[in-house]
């Protein structure tokens, strides 16, 4: 009889047990943690959508002040009111922009919109400003770029609305 020869040992699999054993650890690891961050997240104060403070700190997170936006600050170019249609006298500015605070009341069959002329590349084309619903009533502040130009501008307000527009900016 001829010598048989011994089975091969089997391979020790210890290293890649201990790596593959590692890695999971290491995902469930991760997965808690995502689990609990993302329960503290929703846990913590929300900051509502609104002005944010300039001033805020770091112990202000979740506690920012709501208050409304300040007024435009600079000149008052403009102020005009009504009811109906008008187009404004001329008036200049310089700098950048000129804000715009407009508000309007529409009854249910009218609508408000007002154009801004003389800041745009053709003196006769108008950017429009505001362009209402019919029924709708708004007040808001828009920024108008002046695109290098000082004037003369003028405001069409075409409505049967009664409503009022401001312009504040750098005379």
């Amino acid at each position: 009889m001829t010598g048989q020869t011994p089975p091969p040992a089997k391979q020790s699999h210890w290293v890649r047990n201990l790596s593959a054993g590692v890695v999971v650890v290491m995902v469930v690891l991760a997965v808690l943690g995502s689990a609990q961050n993302r329960s503290l997240n929703l846990l913590a104060p929300q900051p509502s959508p609104g002005p944010v403070a300039s001033d805020a700190t770091a112990s202000d997170a979740g506690f920012l002040d709501q208050s409304p936006s300040p007024p435009p600050s600079g000149s008052n170019l403009l102020a005009i009111k009504g009811t109906g249609a008008k187009t404004s006298d001329d008036f200049h500015a310089s700098g950048d922009s000129v804000d715009v605070e407009y508000s309007y009341t529409c009854g249910t069959n009218d609508s408000f919109t007002a154009s801004f002329f003389g800041a745009s590349e053709s003196p006769v084309l108008p950017d429009i400003l505001v362009s209402s619903d019919t029924g709708a009533s708004d007040s808001s502040i828009t920024t108008e770029n002046l695109n290098g130009k000082t004037g003369p501008f003028h405001i069409e307000i075409d409505t049967a609305c009664s409503w009022t527009v401001t312009v504040v900016g750098a005379p």
